[in-house]
């Protein structure tokens, strides 16, 4: 199964140690249309980055092959949040993939992530994977 990572996930270092390298695979750079990025799920690093549908927005992030055992460690870690099916763009295909959006008792507003957690996010930004102007619009939405 494919699951889009937005968030601290796109970290293939993190992934690695979440589920193990044998079950995950890293794809590369996927795009969801119509739905934007927001650091605003209450979490122990400040904030968290959630996707929110807004018509004719994007977030960029990376697709995996993940199996059974991988998708199982993602739901304990990925507390808070609910699992959603949607299509990404991969390759120029529409690929149906699994991501995470944060529950609505779990939002607030005015957040901001910690460093650290940052880090991890632009992570694909310094390896080149997602664009430069898209990595302009994460900075700018941990900014609030």
């Amino acid at each position: 199964m494919f699951y889009f990572a937005y968030g601290s996930n796109m970290d293939e270092d993190q992934m690695l140690d979440r589920c193990g390298e044998k079950n995950f695979r890293r794809l590369g750079r996927a795009v969801l249309r119509d739905y934007t990025l927001k650091f605003n799920k209450r979490c122990r690093y400040g904030a968290c980055a959630n996707v929110e549908r807004r018509e004719g927005e994007y977030v960029e992030g990376i697709l995996y092959h993940v199996n059974e055992q991988c998708l199982k460690k993602l739901d304990q870690y990925e507390t808070n949040y609910r699992k959603i099916a949607v299509h990404v763009e991969f390759e120029e295909k529409r690929v149906k993939a699994f991501t995470y959006i944060a529950r609505v008792d779990s939002i607030e507003e005015g957040l901001k992530p910690a460093e650290e957690y940052l880090k991890r996010v632009l992570k694909p930004c310094r390896e080149k994977i997602l664009n430069d102007e898209y990595c302009r619009k994460i900075k700018e939405a941990a900014e609030v």
